[in-house]
């Protein structure tokens, strides 16, 4: 029977990430099984959230950010400066591939080549 340090079930945003945090820790050298029924079946999303500088975990050849915040009415439009904030836009593509590449493994989906 096999075993395993780690056990995953699931692939998606959190899975991967933790998934990620794991590959970057001193248990990088773990025995670890990722399972999901839809593993084949990278979901087309977009993760978004506010920080200073990306997180470490977004793919840095696919960083896309803003800091300008605009309002429009059919009167008018307001637009300002977040100032340090700036607001990080991912795609799961893209995630997904870093994450697979950084295991070494690719799915078998054409899509997300390793």
């Amino acid at each position: 029977m096999e075993s395993y340090d780690y056990i995953f079930a699931g692939a998606g945003c959190a899975g991967l990430s933790l998934l990620h945090y794991l590959l970057e820790s001193e248990l990088k050298d773990s025995k670890i099984l990722l399972i999901d029924p839809k593993i084949n079946e990278i979901p087309d999303k977009t993760w978004c959230y506010w920080a200073e500088n990306p997180l470490e975990i977004h793919p840095t050849e696919h960083i896309h950010s803003w800091n300008n915040l605009s309002f429009i009415s059919n009167k008018s439009k307001i637009t300002t400066n977040l100032g340090n904030l700036n607001y990080y836009h991912l795609n799961s593509l893209d995630f997904y591939r870093s994450i697979f590449k950084k295991t070494g493994k690719s799915s078998s989906n054409k899509t997300c080549p390793g």
